[in-house]
């Protein structure tokens, strides 16, 4: 059974408040419940960023909840982008191999030698050919069962 949702909002706070409010927690002059309810921020978030020590007031105040970037902005040119719309580069479809010795990597009759006017189709990943007899491939795009 799924935990009930809350329907309380988040509380929105002033970051100046909460380095102000921080700053009275860490000196010892406020304790975390008067200082939020002096300041008008959240108490548990309060406790939350009194907790690290190693940043001052302001830095502290100016953090966010959530997960940390995994790639920073020098990852962005390496970045490979997907376009949607067209098909990936490489796909092939049945179609005749671009050269004439490819070889049927089930019977290894050679395309060359194929009178009968046969379809072809290429696997994605390995990039062999094959009939599509041989293959029993049932759609467009294939991988052959070596790869799978």
């Amino acid at each position: 059974m799924a935990a009930p949702k809350s329907s309380a909002k988040r509380k929105e706070w002033n970051t100046d408040h909460m380095a102000e409010a921080i700053k009275m927690v860490r000196e010892k002059k406020m304790g975390y419940l008067k200082a939020a309810k002096h300041f008008d921020v959240p108490r548990t978030t309060l406790f939350r960023l009194c907790q690290q020590n190693e940043l001052p007031p302001e830095e502290a105040a100016a953090t966010t909840l959530g997960r940390k970037t995994v790639l920073d902005s020098s990852d962005d040119d390496e970045m490979i982008l997907f376009d949607t719309d067209s098909e990936p580069e490489g796909l092939e479809k049945r179609t005749a191999p671009d050269t004439e010795d490819a070889e049927c990597m089930f019977c290894h009759m050679l395309f060359s030698n194929d009178t009968q006017g046969e379809t072809w189709i290429k696997c994605l990943m390995c990039g062999l050919w094959a009939h599509n007899d041989c293959a029993g491939a049932e759609f467009e795009t294939w991988i052959c069962d070596f790869c799978k």
